[in-house]
């Protein structure tokens, strides 16, 4: 089973004067959308199941805009490892051995079908026992950041 995991905090530090406190770049519409929205409409393709986590600062705002979704207002905001933790403690709970993908609410990515393909098989992986991570090919260096070294390949997508 894969439970898709969206991390909703956030400050709204970085993309000022759009986002500000209490208005993470999440809530800010770029198109027709939040950022949120359509994090949630690619973490449906995933699973029935879509655990967001936010902070307690602007939950009852993600509760509006995903009126269906589990809304779970961490304890303390402690970033992204954390959350994490929280995250897969709740759903080895609910639902024991499911494969979390865990993905930000933040990022403009276009072509949903695309990333689904490529998230199921992830998790596929995942279910090999590895853990796994995708993503772009940083453009320059980034102190905000850490950096994952490539191993090697496991196989190509579509491979058996």
């Amino acid at each position: 089973m894969i439970v898709p995991v969206l991390l909703a905090g956030g400050k709204g530090e970085r993309f000022w004067p759009l986002s500000r406190e209490g208005r993470p770049k999440q809530l800010v519409k770029f198109s027709e959308r939040t950022l949120l929205e359509e994090a949630y409409l690619r973490a449906k393709l995933l699973g029935n199941e879509v655990l967001v986590l936010t902070s307690g600062e602007i939950e009852e705002k993600v509760r509006g805009l995903l009126p269906d979704a589990e809304v779970i207002a961490e304890p303390v905001g402690e970033n992204t490892a954390p959350a994490c933790y929280y995250a897969a403690r709740l759903a080895l709970k609910r639902w024991g051995d499911a494969t979390l993908v865990v993905m930000p609410s933040d990022h403009v990515i276009k072509d949903r079908k695309g990333f689904a393909e490529t998230a199921r098989f992830a998790a596929e992986l995942a279910g090999e026992g590895y853990l796994v991570t995708f993503g772009i090919k940083p453009t320059r260096p980034e102190t905000g950041y850490g950096y994952i070294e490539r191993g090697e390949l496991l196989r190509e997508q579509g491979e058996q």
